[in-house]
């Protein structure tokens, strides 16, 4: 099984993908172009649970997302917001995050 949190953005999304012991897979910032997406997704090892940032736009990154994974989970913005004032937030501490938040939920 791998895993993969997404810091989702409006124009790109960093991506960050691990094992099931934890080692990271891939790291990358990409557009949010639906064939940009769907590309990706085909590339990413199979199977793969995947976890998002609930932000404005997340519907349509989960619409392409649930063709690819093997379950999809929407990481709670208000959670990652109180992790984010008690350490230096950073993309890729982001991304991390909402994948052991994706993690919890399975």
């Amino acid at each position: 099984m791998y895993y993969v949190g997404i810091d989702l953005h409006k124009e790109t999304s960093w991506f960050y993908v691990v094992d099931s012991k934890g080692k990271r897979v891939d790291s990358k910032n990409l557009g949010n172009k639906s064939e940009i997406l769907r590309r990706y997704f085909e590339q990413i090892p199979k199977p793969f649970i995947l976890a998002v940032e609930a932000t404005y736009n997340w519907y349509y990154f989960v619409d392409i997302a649930e063709q690819y994974a093997q379950k999809v989970f929407l990481a709670n913005s208000h959670e990652l917001k109180a992790f984010a004032k008690r350490h230096k937030k950073t993309d890729k501490i982001g991304r991390r995050e909402i994948v052991v938040e994706g993690m919890r939920n399975i």
